[in-house]
């Protein structure tokens, strides 16, 4: 996946909000030049898995536990 960011000028990671703060993080320790072109991006939709939402949105903050500051920014 990521040969096909090289000529990027933005790079936007939407997905559920845990696992998008987990691929940024992924980016930045693996091509911080990368990571450089993040944008903001919309990564909830009001409604959008509402029944579940809460539990993976606490699934989803027990395993970032292991990031470091710097991993948890969301954007650059």
């Amino acid at each position: 996946m990521i040969p096909l960011l090289e000529n990027a000028d933005r790079i936007k990671i939407v997905s559920q909000p845990a696992h998008a703060l987990k691929a940024r993080a992924y980016l930045r320790r693996q091509r911080p030049d990368l990571a450089e072109r993040l944008v903001r991006a919309d990564d909830y939709r009001p409604g959008e898995w509402m029944a579940v939402k809460p539990l993976l949105a606490l699934y989803g903050l027990w395993t970032l536990r292991g990031l470091k500051a710097d991993e948890r920014k969301i954007s650059l």
